[in-house]
């Protein structure tokens, strides 16, 4: 079996009349259209330098400082620290405690504003469950009291 005899070299084309080959990528471009093509493919946003690779060029030398709520890149960490109060920071609307996530923030409605709790064991319960006489009642042998009008006079009443 002979051995598969190479293919001649082809020349590479010359360039087609009026375009021109990046000298960055060798994307042939108009001749007018390469100032353009070099200020919207290889020109970096921070530092104006011209390179072959705009986002590998950014991710290495400029956006340093990674957002931990989402994948976001940043250049200092005052732009890092701008971008995470604008979209991550969620105000408490009942009484304007911060958190950075809507699970924290979840928590904390819960946790504050949707509970209550044992003043003997500290234990909570939700407000909704109502579950506060119950648990009172038979961990602590402690009757809930209510206070009845009739008549213009007031009684209290031990529910049993």
């Amino acid at each position: 079996m002979r051995a598969p005899t190479p293919h001649p070299k082809q020349p590479t084309p010359a360039p087609k009349p009026g375009k021109a080959p990046c000298t960055l990528c060798s994307k042939l471009v108009k001749s007018r259209g390469l100032t353009q093509h070099m200020n919207m493919q290889h020109k970096c946003r921070y530092c104006s330098v011209m390179v072959e690779n705009v986002d590998e060029h950014i991710s290495e030398l400029h956006e340093k400082e990674p957002c931990e709520y989402c994948s976001k890149k940043f250049e200092s960490e005052a732009s890092l620290e701008k971008h995470i109060d604008a979209a991550h920071l969620q105000k408490c609307e009942q009484c304007d405690e911060e958190y950075y996530s809507e699970d924290s923030l979840q928590a904390h409605v819960i946790d504050i504003h949707e509970s209550e709790e044992c003043d003997i064991c500290n234990i909570k319960f939700l407000i909704a469950d109502k579950m506060m006489d119950e648990h009172k009642d038979k961990v602590h042998g402690i009757k809930t009291k209510t206070i009845k009008q009739f008549g213009g006079m007031m009684f209290m009443m031990v529910s049993d």
